[in-house]
């Protein structure tokens, strides 16, 4: 059977390209409130700037303090 996502949350990290980048496009898809991260603001920016049910919440995940705040957003 398949998950639904419809309506639900998820949080990508290394979402500004490859297998995040993917993994990004299809949740969405599937209806979720997609969170993306990554260090690279522009890309993140550049592939989903505008997007419904895309949140752009960017940063250095190896810190202890971004991951606290990002998570706080969501």
């Amino acid at each position: 059977m398949a998950y639904d996502f419809n309506g639900k949350k998820v949080w990508v990290t290394g979402a500004s390209s490859g297998i995040g980048r993917c993994l990004v496009d299809q949740l969405h898809e599937k209806g979720a409130h997609v969170f993306v991260s990554a260090r690279n603001t522009e890309k993140l920016s550049e592939n989903f700037s505008g997007k419904e049910r895309i949140t752009i919440l960017p940063g250095d995940l190896t810190s202890a303090d971004v991951n606290k705040n990002i998570v706080a957003d969501i």
